[in-house]
């Protein structure tokens, strides 16, 4: 009976977001977001202290921790926390993932609905952890992961001081000609 208290007590404080600081090294957390659990991946130097936030989103492959450690290098470098989110291929289709979950089966859907809240989530949730409400933030993506971001910065306010899309597979056009997710 205790067992199963302790169980249930350290699961809601895991979907609740916690209050503790990333751990340094590597690790996984779970945030709750839009009333479900999302694995984070993370990286904190052992000698990190008030530096940025890097936010890395993964490919088509899915694989957030190869990211995570991919920009180990960089966050040792510039002294910054690094959070991968998965988007699992199971819960995030092409359609939630790189074209960001504004049209489902082609229908609109409500902002709140966007898979791009998730990414401000999983930001706001680690500045609450770190205590740092203007934490700067920056967000890198590659492939898929790049096609997700540049849409995000097309139709969402978000404070990142930079958003590098790397090599995205689509691209969305400043344009009315062409229709989601090619065109606005």
């Amino acid at each position: 009976m205790k067992a199963t208290f302790l169980t249930i007590l350290t699961a809601l404080t895991v979907l609740a977001g916690g209050s503790e600081p990333v751990p340094s090294g590597k690790s996984k957390l779970t945030f709750a977001v839009n009333g479900s659990a999302l694995d984070v991946f993370t990286y904190r130097p052992a000698s990190y202290r008030d530096g940025p936030l890097l936010v890395v989103m993964h490919g088509l492959n899915r694989n957030a921790d190869d990211y995570r450690d991919s920009a180990v290098p960089l966050a040792e470098q510039l002294q910054a926390l690094v959070v991968a989110p998965h988007f699992s291929k199971d819960r995030f289709s092409t359609e939630a993932y790189q074209r960001g979950g504004v049209l489902r089966d082609g229908k609109l859907q409500s902002g709140k609905k966007w898979t791009f809240q998730y990414v401000i989530e999983v930001i706001t949730q680690i500045r609450k952890r770190e205590g740092r409400a203007d934490m700067p933030c920056y967000l890198i993506g590659h492939s898929a992961g790049g096609q997700i971001l540049h849409r995000m910065a097309a139709f969402m306010p978000g404070d990142a001081q930079r958003i590098i899309a790397a090599n995205p597979g689509t691209l969305l056009f400043p344009t009315r000609d062409q229709n989601y997710p090619l065109g606005f």
